[in-house]
């Protein structure tokens, strides 16, 4: 299980006025809010820098977003050639951003069998969605976060 990310105040510019004893947001918090979510934004490059954004289902597993598609889909295509993504929320009201990496994997059973679970009972899938994930499933790790409710309230930044 990965660690629980390091916590602290978000830096922002003066001029927009966060408190120097500004409240932080727990990480558990943010992490439910991946956790019960059923759609995320990722954001992508491709190799010559040109950024796309598309929406993706995914189960928020073990401190990380595992998640399919196509390996034609421009997504895919733009993470084969730079793996570093973005992920977010749909809420604006409520921010959640993950910057990090994704990887392709094919899980051992244990991990299959977790992941088929977790995507059945999530999005009450009719067919036995283990099988998706025997074949390879992608898999975003964050390296840093941001969160806040009231951007100049409470603004947090995640180290992982």
């Amino acid at each position: 299980m990965p660690s629980d990310p390091s916590v602290r105040r978000a830096r922002l510019p003066d001029a927009y006025g966060l408190p120097k004893d500004s409240p932080t947001l727990a990480w558990e918090s943010v992490e439910a809010r991946f956790k019960a979510s059923l759609h995320y934004w990722i954001s992508t490059a491709d190799a010559d820098g040109n950024p796309l954004a598309r929406p993706i289902d995914g189960i928020w597993f073990d401190g990380a977003l595992y998640f399919g598609g196509h390996d034609d889909a421009r997504w895919r295509r733009n993470l084969a050639a730079n793996p570093r993504a973005c992920l977010t929320l749909e809420d604006a009201e409520s921010v959640a951003i993950l910057e990090g990496s994704v990887d392709d994997l094919v899980p051992d059973e244990a991990l299959a069998m977790a992941l088929g679970d977790e995507v059945s009972a999530k999005y009450e899938w009719g067919a036995d969605a283990r099988d998706i994930y025997r074949g390879g499933v992608c898999r975003f790790r964050p390296r840093t976060g941001h969160a806040w409710t009231l951007l100049f309230k409470d603004a947090t930044r995640y180290e992982f």
